[in-house]
Order: structure tokens, then C-alpha cells, then sequence
């Protein structure tokens, strides 16, 4: 988590990643007793979530803060507490760091919240436009993981900053984007919600909230938007 409410958002997805058996956890946040989200740190993490990836494996990265659009490339990149000095990470970068090392048959759910920033994704080959499911917009080399990303941000006016110290942090300091992300799963525990589904309920309230910028959802192969979003 890279920005200044992103406390409440790292814990609220990683207590979703704990009822869903993700027990091995790396957080990383600006703020409280966390390690804190350098550039350096970042990439140290991402190495060592893909580096005993396994096929049949279940693999989730999560990024609260910042995204900006480099003006030499026109790439997208997230931004690391020390940009400043160390620079930022783009998207190319991460589906090298990400998507590239996974063996086939590995499940790898990424969500990129950049709030009301420039949405950051990972250039996969496949992107949803709700009423045509997912079409093909990157032809890159053929991914061998099974990955879904969520980027952009559903921001309304700025969630409350919680007082320091503190030990347990509000659900309502969460930002919307990632409260309505894990409240999907939360309340369907028998019935997940499905790809298309859950994209539109996030741009709903993304449209709701008067967001210039939807939610959108891209994949590595061509799924069934009628699939069940599983993590």
C-alpha cells in the first residue's frame, strides 16, 4: 500500500486472503509496523510470490496508490513510496516480474486500486468490454499462467484517515474500490460472483460516484465471463 489511507485497504484484502487460505502473506505499507513500500521492496516481494509458483497454484497481488502515465513510452506505472529518488515501476516491469515466470496452470489474480489516478494494468492480451466479454487488444507472447487483473479505482469523496496509533483500522478507510472488491466475495461465500458480474458491479458504483475512469478487467486467455470468480 502506497498511499495514505492504503493501511485499511492492505489489511481489509489480506483478512479476505486469510478465510481464503492464502496463509502465506508478504505486506508491504506505507505506515504502522509494515515494511515500507519502496521500489526495491516491491520487486523483493514480487520475486519471491512468483518464485516457487507452482502449477495448479493460487498466487494474489494486491496495489493500493498512485498510477502515472510515463510520457516517453506511454506506459503506465506504479509508484513506490520513493519514486522520487528511485524511481517508479511500470507496467512492463511488472508482467515480467508477475506474469512471465509462472508456470501453466497457475492462478494469478492481480488488483491494481491507483484510486482516481491513471489506472495501471499488465498489458495482458485480453480486456472485458461488458457486452462483448473479452476481446483481444494485446497480441504478446502467449501467457502460460491462468491471470485475471482488476485495474483502476471506484473513488468517491476521500475516506476519513485514521487516527495514529492504531491497532485496528476502520472498513470504512478502506478505499470504495477495494471495500466493494473484497465485499463481493464476502457476501458470496456460496455462490462466488462471476467475472461479469463482478466487473460491473464495480463499475456501477465507479459510475455512481461520478469515477472518470471505470474499473476494467483483463485476463490472459479469453474466459467465459460467465465463470466464477474464484481466488
Amino acid at each position: 500500500g502506497c498511499r495514505g489511507n492504503a493501511l485499511a485497504d492492505v489489511r481489509l484484502v489480506g483478512s479476505l486472503l486469510l478465510t481464503e487460505g492464502f496463509s502465506s502473506q508478504k505486506r508491504l505499507c506505507h505506515g504502522a509496523n509494515y515494511e515500507r513500500p519502496t521500489k526495491v521492496a516491491i520487486i523483493d516481494a514480487l520475486r519471491w510470490l512468483t518464485g516457487d509458483a507452482q502449477p495448479g497454484g493460487s498466487l494474489f497481488f494486491f496495489y493500493s496508490g498512485p498510477g502515472v502515465k510515463l510520457a516517453r513510452t506511454n506506459a503506465t506505472a506504479i509508484c513506490p513510496v520513493d519514486a522520487e529518488e528511485a524511481g517508479v515501476l511500470s507496467d512492463d516491469v511488472l508482467y515480467e516480474l508477475l506474469v512471465r515466470p509462472l508456470p501453466r496452470a497457475c492462478r494469478l489474480t492481480v488488483v491494481l486500486d491507483c484510486h482516481d489516478t491513471v489506472p495501471v494494468d499488465l498489458e495482458l492480451p485480453f480486456r472485458c468490454a461488458l457486452t462483448e466479454g473479452l476481446a483481444c487488444v494485446n497480441p504478446v507472447d502467449l501467457v502460460r499462467g491462468d491471470v485475471v487483473c482488476f485495474s483502476g479505482g471506484v473513488d468517491g469523496p476521500p475516506p476519513p484517515t485514521p487516527p495514529v496509533p492504531v491497532k485496528e483500522t476502520p472498513r470504512s478507510c478502506a478505499s470504495p474500490g477495494t471495500r466493494l472488491f473484497v465485499e463481493a466475495f464476502e457476501n458470496a461465500r456460496t455462490h462466488p460472483p462471476s467475472l461479469l458480474e463482478l466487473t460491473a458491479s464495480l463499475q456501477k458504483t465507479a459510475r455512481k460516484l461520478g469515477c472518470p475512469v471505470l474499473p476494467f478487467l483483463s485476463a490472459s486467455a479469453p474466459y467465459s465471463m460467465s465463470q466464477q470468480m474464484t481466488l
